[in-house]
């Protein structure tokens, strides 16, 4: 599994100033108020860590063993969440309730500012075991978990009724996520759950079940292609008053320079075009619209600029 990342991008085209001691006073406060948030759960932490030293839990499987396991892994993690995080996060399978755009129009929040977000290119499934091989119909999920809610940001998630084929051409993952930008504050928990569908489902096997944390990179990717939506079959998914339904809807945008650039590519018959139009950051919130021209018919492309937040909940 390869997870490409881009450690300072800013997700969900963030951007943002602060002009007036109002806010600077707000944004500090909000600063504050998270810190202290951050050090009753440090707290926490280190005394249920005094407890365990004085009443020690019985021993984990992999303890007699030379290393753990993904699984033993996984269920390692399951517990450390439910332990720090479910009194106030609610259950371990719950999904992210927060909207992309919550700074686009109104009044921003006091923490609302451009931060160092994740950036998921793609994922490719690979190094598969002795026993797979592609083509390969796989279901589960693949999620992010960042500290503004501790809840699983989906970037891909099939039902077993809705098994992507991965085939030696297209070894991705269809991504379709993160549905908001995955700040990287601290550390981001990814976890990932995928099965190879067999003739039934107790023949199911295991892909990939794993867990693991992504620490903030120093190295920033200035370019980058996310594909936002890939119709080969021909169907362009669309809604009754001809808005294009995207699969990925949040991107990342350099701050305060950065520039996106959005392409289409399609074709009627043996005819194809391309188009691109691009879009300026806008400071500090809204929307922008352009046209985008492919001969054979016209796309108006909006793009909504927001701010991310780091306390969301």
């Amino acid at each position: 599994m390869e997870l490409i990342d881009s450690g300072l991008a800013l997700m969900e085209i963030s951007m943002g100033e602060s002009s007036t001691k109002t806010r600077m006073k707000s944004i500090r406060e909000a600063e504050q108020t998270n810190l202290r948030r951050i050090r009753e759960l440090q707290e926490r932490i280190r005394r249920r860590q005094e407890q365990l030293v004085r009443d020690p839990q019985p021993p984990l499987r992999y303890e007699f063993e030379k290393a753990p396991t993904d699984e033993q892994e996984a269920e390692d993690y399951r517990q450390m969440w439910e332990m720090c995080f479910r009194l106030n996060f609610g259950s371990i399978d719950g999904e992210t309730s927060l909207g992309p755009i919550c700074c686009t129009t109104g009044t921003n929040p006091a923490d609302a500012l451009p931060e160092s977000c994740m950036q998921i290119f793609s994922i490719k499934v690979t190094d598969l075991n002795n026993d797979l091989s592609l083509p390969l119909e796989v279901h589960g999920f693949v999620a992010a978990r960042d500290s503004v809610d501790r809840k699983r940001n989906y970037l891909f998630r099939c039902t077993r009724d809705n098994c992507q084929t991965l085939t030696p051409k297209d070894p991705f993952l269809h991504l379709t996520g993160p549905s908001r930008a995955v700040l990287l504050i601290d550390l981001v928990a990814i976890e990932v759950q995928l099965k190879v569908k067999g003739k039934k489902e107790s023949e199911d096997e295991v892909l990939a079940f794993k867990c693991f944390y992504f620490h903030e990179s120093t190295n920033s990717v200035k370019e980058g292609k996310v594909v936002l939506l890939d119709f080969q079959n021909g169907e362009l998914p669309t809604k009754s008053d001809g808005v294009v339904e995207l699969a990925r809807r949040v991107v990342s945008v350099d701050y305060p320079e950065g520039k996106l650039t959005v392409s289409v590519e399609a074709s009627r018959g043996r005819f194809s075009a391309r188009g691109t139009v691009d879009f300026g950051m806008k400071v500090p919130r809204g929307s922008a619209a352009r046209t985008c021209d492919l001969v054979f018919c016209k796309m108006l492309v909006t793009v909504a600029w927001s701010l991310v937040s780091c306390y969301r909940v």
